[in-house]
């Protein structure tokens, strides 16, 4: 697939590596050259939000008593969070 050539640009832009070709573009105070531009990749996000999930887990330890809180652990390794709560307050 190709990248339409923008004015002023001698090569369409490149899919990988990503990258801008050398343009010149006109302006009313004469030309303006841009060299070509390579674009680095965004950095993924961490896996989980482990901030958010251990205020979560240190404010259901305050509120469970210790059997309800391990019976939360065990049970958040196989289901979902809400899925493990309604478990451990069950037992």
């Amino acid at each position: 697939m190709k990248l339409p050539k923008l004015p002023g640009q001698k090569e369409s832009p490149k899919l990988w590596p990503p990258t801008f070709p050398e343009t010149t573009i006109p302006t009313p105070f004469g030309k303006v050259h841009l060299p070509e531009h390579k674009i680095g990749l965004p950095k993924l996000p961490p896996s989980r939000p482990d901030v958010v999930e251990d205020l979560h887990f240190a404010e259901l330890r305050k509120m469970l008593t210790p059997r309800q809180y391990d019976e939360f652990i065990k049970q958040d390794k196989i289901a979902p969070a809400v899925v493990a709560m309604a478990r451990a307050l069950t037992k």
